[in-house]
C-alpha cells in the first residue's frame, strides 16, 4: 500500500500527510521498538519517532527512494543518536552548573 501511495507522488511535490499516516501505521511499532532498545525509556523513544516521520514530512519527495524501510531506520537511527547525544550533554552541563 505504501509503495503504491509513493508511486502515485508526483516528483517536486511534498510529502503527502496521508503517505506518513500510512508509514506511521506500517512502520511506527517498529520503529518504536528500534529506538527504545537504544535508548531503554518509553517517552524518549516516542519522541525521537515523533521527529521521524515530522522529517518524512518534511521532505520533498520519497519517490526516489528504493527501500523504504531501511530509509526509515536510518532515519530512526541517526534521530536517536542526535538525541542521546544532546541528553549527554545537558546532563554534562547541569552536573557542573549545580557546582558552580
Amino acid at each position: 500500500m505504501v509503495i503504491s501511495l509513493i508511486g502515485k507522488q508526483k516528483g517536486g511535490q511534498p510529502v503527502d500527510s496521508n503517505l506518513v499516516i500510512q508509514l506511521v501505521n506500517e512502520y511506527g511499532d517498529q520503529l518504536y521498538r528500534y529506538a527504545y532498545h537504544m535508548t531503554r525509556d518509553e517517552e524518549d523513544a516516542q519522541d525521537i519517532i515523533q521527529e521521524v516521520f515530522l522529517k518524512v514530512l518534511r521532505l520533498k519527495r520519497l519517490d526516489g527512494i528504493e527501500n523504504i524501510s531501511a530509509y526509515l531506520y536510518s532515519i530512526t537511527y541517526n534521530c536517536t543518536v542526535d538525541f542521546i547525544k544532546g541528553k549527554n550533554r545537558r546532563r554534562f552541563i547541569k552536573l557542573f552548573s549545580h557546582g558552580t
